[in-house]
């Protein structure tokens, strides 16, 4: 979920992203997503995401989001990962479907 605290709504730039990931890949990797833009200032934009499965509001036990905050003497920005929490299994589920909510 993103939470706005302001009463401009966060846009995404891009409304789909797709990674192609190996059952290889480590837990902890990190995947970068571009983060939702808002023209409300810095105070008062984006405070949060929340990612979940696709048609459901469960939190994904696969994938989280992961948010660090960039600031400097003009403004804050977001870098926002997509994180592996568990090691995959192509044969259980050859996909995972998740959403941003805002």
């Amino acid at each position: 979920m993103i939470v706005d605290i302001n009463d401009n709504a966060p846009v995404f730039s891009q409304h789909r992203v797709s990674f192609a990931l190996s059952e290889l890949t480590p837990p902890k990797d990190l995947f970068p997503l571009m983060p939702a833009s808002d023209v409300d200032s810095p105070a008062n934009g984006v405070a949060g995401y929340r990612l979940t499965i696709l048609e459901s509001t469960d939190p994904s036990p696969f994938f989280d989001v992961r948010v660090n905050n960039v600031n400097s003497t003009t403004s804050t920005t977001a870098e926002l990962r997509l994180v592996l929490k568990q090691p995959l299994d192509h044969e259980t589920a050859d996909g995972h479907h998740l959403r941003v909510l805002r």
